[in-house]
């Protein structure tokens, strides 16, 4: 009985272990496939940078003496670079929130699996008065 449950015990941690190195590599490949396509995708519209045609529109419609053009164009700059990192921000979210949930599952998963099989067997204090 007790070679029954070592050698199961040894097969499931062989078992665990393959599906440990399945989940790296599907999540490094996840990482890097979506991560490097929604970052290739970022147009200067996307990050509201200085370059963008709609920033552009709005600094040349700032009008006035020139303290009140530079700071019309100091605050459409800095909005516009505050909505760039916003918009980075939630592309490396959306590419970490799957492997992260994934990892997270997977330790629950293992976490369990150790509570239910390799707990220590509870002691017998009378077992070896038995024996004598």
């Amino acid at each position: 009985m007790r070679t029954d449950k070592v050698r199961f015990l040894r097969a499931l941690q062989k078992r665990m272990a393959r599906y440990e190195l399945l989940l790296c590599a599907l999540t490094m490949t996840w990482i890097l496939v979506v991560g490097l396509t929604l970052i290739a995708q970022m147009t200067p519209e996307d990050m509201v940078n200085h370059r963008s045609r709609v920033v552009q529109d709005q600094v040349h419609a700032c009008g006035g003496t020139f303290e009140q053009r530079f700071d019309c164009t100091q605050q459409i700059l800095l909005a516009g670079e505050k909505a760039g990192i916003v918009e980075v921000m939630k592309r490396i979210s959306l590419t970490l929130l799957l492997p992260t949930v994934a990892w997270s599952v997977w330790w629950l998963v293992l976490w369990r699996i150790r509570q239910i099989y390799w707990l220590p067997q509870p002691v017998n204090r009378f077992r070896s008065f038995a024996m004598n």
